[in-house]
């Protein structure tokens, strides 16, 4: 018997910062925001969603099973009403999110790579913060 998984689109907003890899399990600690899971999968009672389909059934009774029955629960997890506020929370997270954590890497490894910057890092370095840590006023 063959068996069959769906794959279903996700936008995931909340930073990894370490990942351990052993023979029985990947370790993950990411940042203390418990973070968000946008299924990218608008509502299935959709007029544009009506005449789609996919291998193994039609898109709109896909997405009606996975609002029936969805594989992810809890505060952070959101379900777009609709494709152009999928789209919305994808580019804003790509734009505000990832680009400003890419520039931090890229600064990060600009100040403590020794040239020439080719390659992959030497070291493994702590990100630069965007907003210094709170200092204690000397007394």
């Amino acid at each position: 018997a063959k068996l069959q998984i769906w794959v279903i689109p996700l936008l995931v907003d909340r930073v990894c910062t370490d990942r351990v890899i052993s023979e029985g399990e990947v370790a993950i600690s990411a940042e203390e925001w418990r973070g968000e899971i946008v299924m990218m999968t608008p509502g299935a009672n959709r007029a544009e969603d009506a005449d789609a389909t996919c291998a193994g059934g039609s898109i709109a009774v896909r997405k009606r099973l996975l609002l029936a029955k969805p594989p992810f629960a809890g505060e952070g997890v959101r379900y777009p009403a609709s494709s152009a506020e999928a789209h919305f929370l994808h580019r804003r997270k790509i734009l505000t999110v990832n680009g400003t954590h890419t520039t931090l890497a890229f600064l990060t490894l600009a100040t403590n790579e020794p040239p020439p910057h080719t390659g992959p890092p030497q070291g493994d370095y702590e990100l630069l913060r965007a907003i210094p840590r709170e200092t204690k006023p000397d007394n």
